[in-house]
């Protein structure tokens, strides 16, 4: 009968491995333990209206007592990029990762998440996340969070959004892009102060069964040829029944 002890032993070593490097994660599920000891795992990158990107800095070190190799970078979003000078941390040596978010047509909140993976001396390998954060400015401040809503029943006809630029003098709004369903249409009104829109939203029909909703995107010129955009939602209600 074949012997079952190098089974048993490579069972024992794997299980012994996993709990040497257990990790524990954040409030966000962010595995914030492993073979290298970052100083901030999640850094918060403030931001202006005109800011086109963030760039963070992650320190780290080998808190450990093997080699550890830096085997696999990847960034959870393509917005984001990640350059590192070296691979190999010898016990007790650090280094850092540059991480760079460029921002596009996001707005708000952001949270973006980068997966590190490692090598620890030849054979267990470990990931774990960083993640940079940022509260994106729009160019546009919009009014309601940019969202209209009819009740069937109770509502009817246009509804307007008041906006103005976040920075005066920086974006101008030169179009809207027709909403994503046909069930809603927009229009751009311009006011008399500078900076300052009026956009009026209609549905083409309230008779829905089900939530019914539409974006559309306000695009507006910060200059040098740059456009950005800013959603705005629409969405129908429909009577409880009975």
């Amino acid at each position: 009968m074949p012997s079952l002890l190098p089974s048993i032993t490579v069972v024992l070593l794997v299980a012994i491995s996993t709990a040497l490097y257990a990790q524990s994660s954040d409030a966000n599920g962010l595995r914030i333990d492993g073979a290298l000891t970052f100083d901030e795992p999640v850094v918060t990158v403030p931001a202006t209206v005109e800011d086109e990107q963030a760039t963070a800095r992650f320190r780290f070190r080998n808190a450990g007592t093997q080699t550890v190799t830096i085997v696999g970078i990847e960034p959870m979003c393509g917005c984001t990029t990640a350059e590192l000078e070296q691979r190999v941390f010898e016990p007790g040596q650090g280094g850092s990762l540059v991480v760079v978010f460029d921002f596009g047509h996001l707005t708000g909140p952001q949270r973006k998440r980068i997966v590190i993976a490692t090598q620890i001396g030849s054979a267990m390998r470990v990931e774990q996340d960083i993640a940079i954060k940022c509260d994106i400015p729009g160019a546009l401040t919009l009014a309601a969070n940019g969202t209209l809503v009819w009740v069937v029943g109770k509502d009817s006809g246009a509804k307007t959004l008041r906006a103005h630029v976040t920075k005066p003098g920086f974006g101008t709004v030169v179009d809207l892009v027709p909403p994503d369903n046909k069930a809603f249409t927009v229009r751009l009104v311009r006011e008399a102060t500078e900076g300052a829109y009026t956009i009026e939203m209609t549905p083409t029909t309230l008779d829905v069964d089900k939530p019914t909703s539409g974006m559309s995107e306000v695009l507006i010129d910060v200059g040098e040829g740059r456009i950005r955009k800013q959603p705005i939602w629409g969405m129908i209600i429909p009577k409880e029944s009975k």
